[in-house]
């Protein structure tokens, strides 16, 4: 049997507990896809800034082998319950609570990470000028990825990035996310059209 082992940063004690109480639930969901729910928090911070932070941490996350992201109108469908609620009614392996804080001309983002068995993790950005959402936008993904402890990085590119910084071309993509998912291919054709 061959191990492979890699180095690993020391962990502070907050850290270090969160990643004991963690070992368990990653040792069941190794070398599995995870199934991931993504949604904003409604609570304190900026519920559009956390929408759109929502938006693109699932369009991120999506494009990576590892992850399976749960339809965001399935999750919106549940809104109104907790978590935990969310783990087992959609048969997620984490639930991501994304938020937003802006401070003037900047923001930042933070995630809360809820997994079964285990308390939850939470990760904020660093504050990032509203005027470049991109890298806010990607280091939240990358937070995401090292928390869930799943691979080694994530590389979001620029085929998944949002229109984050034009409300006209973001409308657009979202009226465009829900004919596709009412069904609709040629509402969309016909819309395109329009």
């Amino acid at each position: 049997a061959v191990m492979w082992s890699r180095s690993q940063p020391t962990a502070t004690s907050a850290e270090a507990g969160a990643d004991a109480g963690l070992a368990g639930a990653a040792a069941d969901l190794e070398g599995r896809t995870l199934r991931l729910a993504i949604r904003p928090t409604e609570t304190g911070g900026d519920n559009g800034l956390a929408r759109l932070l929502a938006d693109q941490l699932q369009q991120d996350l999506s494009a990576s082998p590892n992850f399976r992201v749960i339809a965001s109108v399935a999750v919106d469908a549940l809104r109104d319950r907790p978590a935990s609620g969310l783990l087992q009614s959609l048969d997620a392996d984490a639930v991501l609570e994304v938020s937003g804080e802006r401070q003037g001309e900047s923001a930042r983002g933070r995630l809360r990470i809820v997994r079964a068995g285990a308390e939850p993790l939470v990760a904020a950005t660093p504050i990032q000028p509203m005027s470049r959402m991109r890298p806010l936008t990607e280091r939240l993904a990358e937070l995401s990825v090292e928390r869930l402890k799943v691979g080694n990085t994530i590389q979001p590119s620029r085929r998944s990035e949002l229109p984050l910084n034009n409300p006209d071309a973001l409308q657009l993509y979202r009226e465009g996310i829900n004919l596709l998912r009412r069904g609709g291919r040629q509402d969309v054709l016909d819309a395109a059209a329009a």
